[in-house]
């Protein structure tokens, strides 16, 4: 890619071949954005398959439901509504930013760390062993340890986190930044409690 890069003059390019390259790229992060709404729209339909509906509850009991799915339904779709100029491996920030109620870059590596994809021992974010190359990948920049991390293999490890804590509706019934700061700390707090008791291995 780097080499591809110091090969392209973009100076040497009239403005019609070089109007016709920025659409080429447009619509392939357009095809990007489809094929991630269709994984979105895959999670959901999964998450409302292990729903155990009791069919004796009566039509206003249903009907709630079917409101409560809704909601559901829309905070996973905000949660994993990526812009058009982000990549499959994003930034702390990025991911934050992506959810309905925004968590800063700082408070979602406490997040990745109560949850299990980052080292608990550890000052910065860094993954655990065995999370990198799925959710999350290295980079060097200007000399630089930086690591990204799968936004859709993170959101679905997280989410899975949620249901076998049973805190899935608590954290979307979160309702401004405050309270979701309250909540990560306590997480985090307990997992750095519990932490402290066993060894580290990583």
């Amino acid at each position: 890619m780097n080499d591809l890069i110091k090969g392209f003059d973009v100076d040497a390019i009239d403005e019609q071949d070089l109007g016709l390259i920025q659409q080429q790229i447009t619509n392939r992060q357009i095809r990007g954005l489809a094929v991630r709404q269709e994984q979105t729209e895959s999670l959901v339909r999964k998450i409302i398959e292990e729903m155990n509906i009791n069919k004796t509850q009566t039509n206003n009991d249903i009907e709630d439901l079917k409101e409560d799915t809704g909601k559901k339904l829309g905070a996973i779709t905000n949660i994993s509504t990526v812009k058009e100029n982000k990549w499959i491996y994003e930034s702390q920030s990025d991911f934050g930013s992506s959810f309905e109620v925004p968590i800063g870059a700082g408070t979602v590596g406490k997040l990745f760390k109560a949850i299990g994809l980052a080292k608990i021992s550890k000052s910065k974010t860094e993954p655990l062993h065995d999370k990198i190359g799925r959710y999350a990948t290295m980079e060097n920049i200007n000399g630089h340890k930086t690591f990204r991390w799968h936004h859709e293999y993170c959101l679905e490890f997280f989410i899975n986190w949620l249901k076998n804590n049973e805190l899935f509706e608590v954290f979307y019934s979160i309702p401004n930044e405050k309270e979701m700061l309250k909540f990560i700390k306590k997480i985090y707090e307990d997992k750095l409690e519990k932490s402290t008791r066993l060894p580290d291995f990583n």
